[in-house]
C-alpha cells in the first residue's frame, strides 16, 4: 500500500469514527478526536467549537440509518496536515474535514458539511 493510501485509509477510519452513533455520545471518544483548536461550521451556516461539539454530540438523537461515507478523498497539505472531501448518501451532504498530525496521532481541526444540490 501507498504512504498515499495508508493516509487515506487512516483518515476514513477516523472519519467513520466520528459517525458512529456509540462514540459521538461519548465525550471522551470524541474529545480524543477533536484538536483543541477545532472549528465546525455546519450546513447552518453557523460556527461551533470542541465544546460545543462534544455537548450537541452527547446529546444528539438516533439516525433511522447507519450513515456511510462514499466518494472518500484524502489530499497531503504537508507533513502533518491533510485534507479530507466526501459525501454522505443519508443527510445529501458533502463534508471536509483538515487533520493535523500530533505526537498522539491524528486529530481533527476543522470540518464543514454543506447540503448538496
Amino acid at each position: 500500500m501507498s504512504e498515499e493510501s495508508d493516509l487515506a485509509a487512516t483518515l476514513k477510519a477516523l472519519e467513520e469514527r466520528l459517525l458512529d452513533q456509540d462514540i459521538r455520545r461519548r465525550a471522551d471518544q470524541v474529545a480524543a478526536l477533536l484538536a483543541d483548536d477545532f472549528v465546525e461550521i455546519g450546513a447552518s451556516g453557523r460556527r461551533f467549537d470542541k465544546a460545543a461539539i462534544i455537548r450537541d454530540l452527547a446529546s444528539e438523537g438516533d439516525w433511522p440509518e447507519k450513515l456511510a461515507i462514499t466518494c472518500f478523498e484524502a489530499r497531503s497539505l504537508g507533513d502533518a496536515l491533510a485534507l479530507v472531501l466526501y459525501r454522505i448518501d443519508q443527510t445529501n451532504t458533502l463534508r471536509s474535514s483538515i487533520w493535523r498530525k500530533t505526537e498522539s496521532g491524528w486529530r481533527i481541526v476543522f470540518h464543514q458539511g454543506t447540503k448538496a444540490p
